[in-house]
Parts: C-alpha cells; structure tokens; sequence
C-alpha cells in the first residue's frame, strides 16, 4: 500500500486514511443535463393535489378465477392463494377458507423451516435500506443512477417510482413508469443495446425496450417481466458483459438468478445460505461477486460456475468494486471502516499455499476532524472509475465523499487520498457512480446523487 503524510502503520501492513484536504468546486463538464428531482418531484406533486381528475378511479369487476390466476402469473403462488382467501362473496365462501388452510400450512412450513435452518430467513421492503448502497433509500430522492456503458445515456430511478432517461445534447426527457415498478432498488443498461434497462423492484424484474423516437409524454414500446417463484425485492441486478446474461439477487432468496431475457430462461446459482444482496460480474467474465445478507459472500467461477466461500467475522458486505483489468476486487464491510482488497490472477484467487485465505486492508477509513468537519466512518459505497484510477467513498454517516487516487499492477495495488467533495448546504451523498469511458467523453466523470434530489458531474481529473 502506498504511503502519504496522513498514513499509518499497523503492525507490518502500511495503511492510508480518509483525505484531509477539500476539493474547490468548478465548473461542471459542458453538455450535461442539469438534474434535480427533489423541485421536480415536488412540482409533480403539487399539480397532481391541484387537479381533481387524478384521484377519479373506474373499478373494474373481475372474477375470482381471473384475479386468482392473474396474480399467480403477475406475483406467484402464496399471492394468488392469499387473493382466494380475501374473497368475499358467500359463492365462494369455500374457496376462501381452503385457500386460508393453505395458507395456515405454509406457514407452519415455514416456521419448521426456519426453526431448523434459521439461515433460510428472507427480509422484506423494511430490511431494504440496510442493504442497497443508496443511502436513506427509504426517503431518497434520487434511489438508484445507472449509466449506459457504451453510449451517453442515463438513468436516474427517482422516489416517486419514475425513471428518467438523460441523453447527449437532447432536452426531451422520457419518464418511465409502471404500476408493477414499485420501491425500485437497483438498475443497469444492457451492454451494446442502446434501449434496454432491467429494473430490480419489488415486484421482481422488469426489461424496459425503449423506442428513443418516442416523446417524454408517450409510453416506451414494451415492458416485459421476468417472474421467478420467491425472487421479489430484487436488489441488484447486473448484465453479463457481453450483454448476453442478466444476474439478479434478491434478499427474499438465498439464491442467485441467472437469466437468458431473450428466451426467459435463467439458471439457478442455488446454495442454503442467507439471502443475496448485490451482485457484480468480474470484467473480464471469469467471475460474479456475490454478497449476502450475512457474513457470507460468494466468488463464483463462471466457467462452470463453481463457487468460492468466504466468511467475515461478523456484518455482512455493504459495498464492492472490480478493478477493471479483474486483478483485484475491493470491498467495505457494515460495521467496519476498512477498505479490503481481495487479489485475482488467471488461474483464480491469488492465496499463498502458506497462508489462510484472507482479504487484504489497504486503508483506514475511521473518522477525523478536519475544521469541524466529520470526514471517514462507516462506509456506505464504493465507485471506482472505469480507468482504475481514481476510488469515491461515500459513508454512512458523513456528508462528503473521499477521493483517492489508485494504480494497479499485476501484482500490486497503490492507493493514496487526494481530497474530499462536499455538497451544497446540509446535502450529504445519497448515491455516487462513475461515467463508462467512450469516444470523445471526458474520463473520469463521477456522478453524485445528492440528498436534495441534485445531480452533480465532476471531472475528478481535476482533483
């Protein structure tokens, strides 16, 4: 690990720390959308409580058999039993209450599961917030931003259940919104497919196909939905690179999904461990990160998809990054305030016979003060950018992000703090990523989601 005036050492192993000096704010890159969803979403609300014809609903009457077997196709099965059981009507009077039996057994089911295999335990849109790497995602303005990795194209997941789709030089705003898109939680470009998003919600995957010559006020062409028994609270959602694989975790489901959207298949990546968190195929597509709601996490060997297990010593993973060579992959843990590096070559995980397995610490992230300034803490998510230069972290506590500047070599991995960016006012970092590199775009734009509901562009080349 490289050294700098504000590194310690502990024991043999040389860290740095949080960076000390405040980056002066400039101008952002030219050609990029001003973004703020906190003043839009209010806008939106406003209108919608000033106009009466919004709250008119027509109800529609359908048989029980179509709610029944619409919603085992739309929600699965426990949801269209518990739809059977909410009939009210005395003509199907029996078919609620074998529909509540049914109920009653699996739960019973359940309860002697969990009773023995307690790791079986899934969490629901409460435990949420614990595990996405958006901060305060409960009340966030901005939940999730995603840029396109190969043309300008973002999208930015918004509290009202919107998707909003920024471009290159074009004013027109598509919005995307859905009755099925609620409480999104994550979101990804397909790779070379210029109009194609998977959306992580709660109820499970959706694909938008978007037409780009469609108006902001027109829907997109086609919504489509990947359903898998169990698999709602979709977390994180990842394309293989080549665009061809789409792998998704839930934290009602212990396994991973891996999916052909094309034929609307998937493979189960099917282990007995806690539920899935995030996510993250390796670049160059010889491995998938796979963090769980636990002190578990996955590095599973996609030629055959073997799995490596790996155990911390309490926690569970709260954020991780490829380097973009795969030599290495960096983490941060829930209750520590250490960056690990775990170190890759071809042939797998880079272990020394001699040696246990274990990930390497190559900085401290504990608190300082800096002018009555909180700077470190707990981390909340990393980002790194797609040269391999330049690591944000944002906390879980703390209204800045730290900047540090990082080489990699095949062998070795240098890491150094540069400074930290703070926001407007009481804002504090609710989501951060980096720009894909392409073309003629500058290098190095790092997207912050600040807790307003703004979007800042920072060319951290400038640091």
């Amino acid at each position: 690990v490289s050294s700098s005036d504000n590194s310690y050492y502990d024991g043999d192993i040389k860290f740095c720390s949080v960076p000390l000096r405040r980056w002066t704010r400039q101008h952002a890159p030219e050609s990029y959308p001003e973004i703020n969803l906190g003043q839009e979403i209010y806008r939106g609300l406003s209108e919608k409580s000033e106009d009466p014809r919004r709250t008119l609903i027509i109800p529609v009457n359908e048989s029980l058999v179509k709610k029944v077997v619409r919603t085992y196709f739309e929600e699965g099965f426990v949801e269209a039993i518990k739809e059977a059981k909410n009939a009210q009507n005395a003509s199907t009077s029996f078919i609620s209450r074998l529909a509540s039996c049914t109920l009653k057994v699996i739960e019973i089911a359940n309860s002697i599961k969990l009773f023995f295999m307690p790791y079986w335990k899934s969490y629901g849109l409460e435990s949420v917030e614990k595990f996405v790497e958006t901060r305060d995602w409960k009340k966030s303005y901005i939940r999730y931003i995603s840029w396109h990795p190969n043309v300008f194209k973002l999208a930015v997941a918004a509290l009202d259940d919107s998707i909003r789709i920024y471009r290159h030089d074009i004013s027109l705003v598509p919005v995307l919104k859905s009755w099925t898109q609620k409480h999104i939680m994550c979101m990804a470009w397909r790779p070379f497919c210029a109009d194609e998003l998977a959306v992580g919600c709660e109820s499970g995957v959706l694909i938008w196909s978007i037409d780009p010559s469609l108006a902001a006020t027109r829907p997109p062409t086609q919504i489509g939905r990947l359903i898998h028994e169990g698999h709602k609270y979709i977390i994180s959602v990842d394309w293989h690179p080549t665009g061809e694989l789409l792998a998704t975790s839930s934290i009602n489901d212990p396994s991973v999904l891996v999916w052909d959207p094309d034929q609307n298949r998937n493979h189960v990546l099917r282990r007995t461990m806690p539920p899935s968190s995030f996510i993250k195929w390796s670049p160059n597509m010889g491995y998938l990160f796979n963090a769980t709601c636990d002190n578990v996490f996955r590095v599973w060997e996609t030629r055959n998809f073997t799995p490596e297990r790996w155990k911390t010593a309490s926690g569970y993973i709260k954020s991780a990054v490829w380097a973009p060579d795969s030599s290495c992959l960096l983490f941060v843990h829930s209750n520590e305030s250490i960056l690990y590096r775990l170190q890759f070559t071809e042939e797998g995980l880079l272990i020394s016979s001699s040696l246990p397995k274990q990930a390497l610490p190559v900085a401290d992230l504990s608190k300082v003060i800096v002018a009555e300034k909180e700077i470190g803490g707990l981390p909340q998510a990393l980002a790194w950018d797609p040269l391999g230069h330049f690591l944000a972290v944002s906390f879980k506590d703390s209204s800045i992000v730290a900047i540090f500047t990082t080489t990699i070599t095949k062998h070795n991995f240098n890491i150094s703090p540069t400074s930290f960016i703070e926001g407007d006012g009481d804002e504090y970092p609710s989501f951060i990523c980096f720009q894909n590199k392409y073309r003629d775009m500058l290098p190095n734009i790092l997207t912050i989601g600040w807790s307003s509901g703004r979007v800042e562009f920072i060319s951290v080349v400038n640091i």
